[in-house]
């Protein structure tokens, strides 16, 4: 189960970067693709690609141009060595609007690590960390950070019991600093499994949710 969690956890961030451990190939090589649609009205898109792979590596541009003139252009660049992968995402639009994602991940033994940082057209940024280390589970925390300053923030966690379900932990700080938290207890035993979910609001206020399943 552990590995389970480690291997979503890291699945997971992994899809949010765009960055993919990758095999090596013989040689570089550039992908070209584009197309339009033309609809009635004067209405449709075109869009294009190009990407450029080597050992590794990847990079590229994407664009999607409306008839209307919208659209917006997207770059990336990723690439994987030595148990390491990091890439870097930026995306304008035609009105000048651009929002950025830079992370990596790392695998070193039974335990990987990731971290990830973005900001949006107004000045907020995103701040990711974590990770999992086969035997001890997970954690990772996530910053949000608006175009006024005010921060908010999550703290997790994931861990296997000795009940044959997994402990999850789980705490939320608002701008003005209040806090609320959710836990959940499963565990699985032949012919029956289960869950409860524990919530507490800011004022103390606490929800207690049971689910469970059996099987003659």
């Amino acid at each position: 189960m552990k590995n389970r969690i480690s291997m979503t956890a890291t699945v997971a961030i992994v899809t949010v970067l765009g960055i993919a451990f990758v095999a090596g190939v013989a040689s570089a090589r550039e992908l070209h693709r584009g197309g339009s649609l033309e609809g009635s009205g004067g209405r449709g898109f075109s869009h294009q690609s190009d990407v450029f792979r080597s050992q590794g590596q990847a990079s590229g541009t994407r664009s999607l141009q409306t008839n209307s003139g919208r659209g917006a252009t997207e770059s990336f660049s990723r690439g994987c060595a030595d148990g390491a992968c990091s890439g870097s995402r930026s995306a304008v639009t035609n009105s000048g609007k651009e929002w950025t994602s830079n992370g990596s991940i790392t695998r070193q033994g039974d335990a990987a690590n990731w971290s990830q940082t973005g900001t949006g057209p107004n000045g907020g940024t995103l701040t990711r960390n974590g990770g999992c280390k086969q035997g001890e589970g997970c954690s990772g925390s996530k910053v949000v950070t608006g175009p006024n300053g005010q921060t908010s923030t999550i703290d997790r966690s994931a861990e296997r019991n000795d009940q044959g379900g997994v402990d999850r932990n789980a705490t939320y700080t608002g701008p003005n600093g209040a806090q609320g938290t959710r836990s959940s207890e499963s565990y699985s035993a032949p012919g029956e499994a289960g869950k409860t979910i524990t919530t507490t609001g800011p004022n103390g206020d606490q929800v207690q949710r049971n689910r469970w399943v059996t099987v003659d």
